[in-house]
């Protein structure tokens, strides 16, 4: 569960530490790929895993997570392939409905997930998630893919999505949204 992993990115991060107070292993351990898919992880996403600030991709897609994105991922200057995608439990069919109802991000996008400059891929696609699509996207100059299918996404698709130059695949299907896809 991500109380067990949130326990060994501290024990990481103090190993980690420990060893910078060396002179030549300042740099020797950096986690630049967090790969953690499909692993069986239930719980929430721990705001320390902001600790790895120079993460540049992080996959938790196909788990069991539930409950907000926290909002210090923004923190993450690096991040550049970010996928919560799918988290819901393997069960047999008969709770499939129960796994859709618990297991699942919820809540709103957080507006600081526009501070991820570095950002080309964001894929949420199969949560809870509500609300709006934020106009703070706009700032991800970089963001080629945006999956947010099946969804309970709401409103006007923003215009704003137009200025992202390099935004090739923009994925809403499965929403309550209206308006004209930008091109």
């Amino acid at each position: 569960n991500c109380s067990t992993l949130d326990k060994d990115l501290f024990l990481w991060n103090a190993v980690i530490k420990s060893y910078s107070h060396g002179h030549e292993a300042r740099q020797a351990f950096i986690i630049l790929y967090l790969m953690l898919k499909n692993k069986g992880l239930s719980g929430q996403v721990s705001p320390t895993i902001v600790g790895l600030k120079c993460l540049s991709s992080l996959y938790l897609h196909y788990n069991s997570l539930s409950g907000e994105i926290p909002k210090e991922l923004s923190n993450l200057q690096e991040l550049i392939d970010l996928y919560l995608n799918d988290n819901n439990c393997l069960v047999p069919f008969l709770l499939i409905l129960v796994t859709w109802l618990l297991y699942k991000l919820t809540g709103n996008i957080p507006t600081e997930i526009g501070d991820l400059k570095g950002l080309s891929v964001i894929s949420l696609q199969r949560n809870r998630l509500d609300g709006k699509i934020l106009a703070s996207l706009e700032n991800l100059v970089m963001l080629r893919r945006l999956y947010l299918s099946f969804n309970s996404l709401f409103g006007e698709i923003p215009t704003i999505l137009a200025n992202i130059l390099q935004l090739e695949t923009l994925d809403v299907r499965k929403n309550t949204l209206y308006g004209n896809v930008p091109s």
